[in-house]
């Protein structure tokens, strides 16, 4: 694979996990749908997530699925509207959100697959679909990775905006 094909490759693997591994809706809802009983709630910059999830869970009886403290402040939780609408209200929410299926891959426009999904065209035309294991280097660029995170297995590595630092 050439080197101007591994990024694409890798944006499609990484958006196959995210699609395939993530909790989230049920298969028949639609891209754009909200996820019934489902929310988001974006904090201040400020804002201490993990205090204010709690907060929430005690005063509106919400379930707190995942607590945000890195690219930005906020939790998802799943409750009623009006517990939304409540948790709307503190000063430290800048919003609240429905959740909402999006749609990572399968635009219309690749080939079909045996399996009956489509292909985006990108990741069609470099033929990445995947034909079985590799041994290859993957190289990320990304500037908010936690490296702690439990669910990734990441190393360190390059730092190529400020070599040495």
């Amino acid at each position: 694979m050439s080197v101007h094909r591994l990024p694409l490759a890798i944006f499609a693997f990484v958006a196959v996990l995210l699609v395939t591994f993530l909790p989230g809706a049920p298969p028949a809802l639609a891209a754009g749908q909200a996820v019934p009983g489902q929310y988001i709630v974006v904090l201040n910059d400020n804002a201490n997530a993990n205090a204010e999830a709690g907060r929430a869970a005690k005063a509106q009886g919400v379930a707190v699925d995942h607590v945000f403290e890195n690219a930005l402040k906020g939790y998802a939780f799943r409750g009623s509207a009006a517990a939304a609408a409540a948790i709307a209200k503190n000063p430290n929410v800048q919003f609240v959100s429905e959740d909402r299926v999006v749609e990572a891959v399968g635009k219309p426009g690749g080939s079909p697959t045996a399996a009956g999904q489509t292909l985006p065209k990108g990741v069609d035309r470099i033929d990445a679909e995947g034909k079985g294991a590799a041994s290859v280097s993957v190289a990320v660029i990304d500037t908010g990775i936690d490296l702690t995170h439990p669910d990734l297995n990441a190393v360190s590595g390059k730092n190529c905006v400020r070599p040495g630092k």
